[in-house]
């Protein structure tokens, strides 16, 4: 009984296959880079703010278990803590960096017991509840919802408060 074989791939058959490849490469290339170009297609490398944060929903959570610290969504991903001190929810919002500036992986991290930040690296080093030494983001109460712009320069410790 003979033994078929599958079809044979020439050399010729490789060339065409791989030019060709090459061929849609480049224009799948200058097709984005035109379209990229037109205006039609807007390039965004990370949002330019938390949003969709409710207000009052978010003020009570903090009231509940403590200040709320996320991964920075925008292209250096840098965690920061969100803080609501007071009653009112458009009032007393504080956004700041949990890096301790000048100390290279070293973070300030919540401490319940004291109600304050504490380095990791260094327990001596605290933080108040506002996060007042640590760089601070601008927030803003809008329609209810919370805005943390955090492709804002961080400052040393101005806050926008509401």
């Amino acid at each position: 009984m003979p033994i078929s074989s599958g079809p044979r791939i020439t050399a010729r058959s490789a060339v065409v296959v791989g030019v060709s490849g090459v061929i849609a490469a480049c224009l799948l290339i200058a097709f984005v880079l035109w379209a990229t170009s037109s205006g039609n297609i807007e390039y965004k490398a990370g949002d330019s703010d938390f949003r969709n944060i409710d207000a009052s929903e978010i003020a009570d959570e903090i009231t509940d278990r403590g200040p709320i610290t996320w991964a920075n969504p925008g292209n250096n991903a840098r965690p920061i803590w969100l803080q609501h001190l007071g009653n009112d929810e458009i009032r007393g919002w504080y956004a700041f960096d949990a890096r301790v500036p000048g100390r290279s992986g070293c973070f300030a991290v919540w401490d319940e017991d004291t109600t304050l930040f504490i380095a990791d690296c260094d327990e001596t080093l605290t933080f108040p509840k506002d996060g007042h030494g640590l760089d601070q983001f601008p927030v803003r109460v809008e329609s209810g919802e919370v805005i943390v712009d955090i492709n804002a320069d961080a400052d040393d410790g101005t806050v926008t408060d509401g």
